[in-house]
């Protein structure tokens, strides 16, 4: 089996699993699971999400499975670095709003930045100067 990505994960006390993870090829992505969502797998969902804060970002979350979605995180710099910092998130969907504690992420996000380097060596600079990849 080949390498696919590294995830980190924790379940918090609303019953949600909140995971950030990184590809092989250094995407990076949050995941939400519940075991009591029935969702639509291969439906998208819009979603805000804002770091304690800040403005909030819209994004797209992916049913996965009935009861798992994950939403892919643009390449930024300041992004990864916001959620390093931060301390709070908060996810607003269609009928809910969801409260995670961000605690430990300044040293998850690079760990799992690190897992993939262990795996496939370190990230691709970019050609395109307006770009970033996390992290970097």
């Amino acid at each position: 089996m080949a390498f696919d990505h590294c995830v980190g994960e924790t379940l918090y006390r609303n019953g949600i699993t909140l995971a950030f993870g990184v590809t092989r090829t250094f995407q990076w992505s949050m995941a939400f699971f519940d075991p009591a969502w029935q969702l639509t797998p291969g439906t998208s969902y819009p979603l805000a999400f804002t770091i304690d804060r800040s403005q909030p970002d819209m994004a797209t979350a992916i049913a996965i499975s009935a009861n798992t979605v994950v939403v892919p995180l643009a390449p930024d710099v300041a992004l990864f670095k916001r959620f390093m910092k931060g301390e709070k998130l908060t996810v607003e969907a269609a009928s809910e709003a969801f409260v995670f504690d961000l605690t430990d992420t300044s040293k998850l996000l690079p760990d799992l930045l690190r897992c993939v380097e262990s795996y496939v060596g370190t990230a691709p600079s970019t050609s395109n100067p307006f770009e970033t990849s996390p992290g970097r």
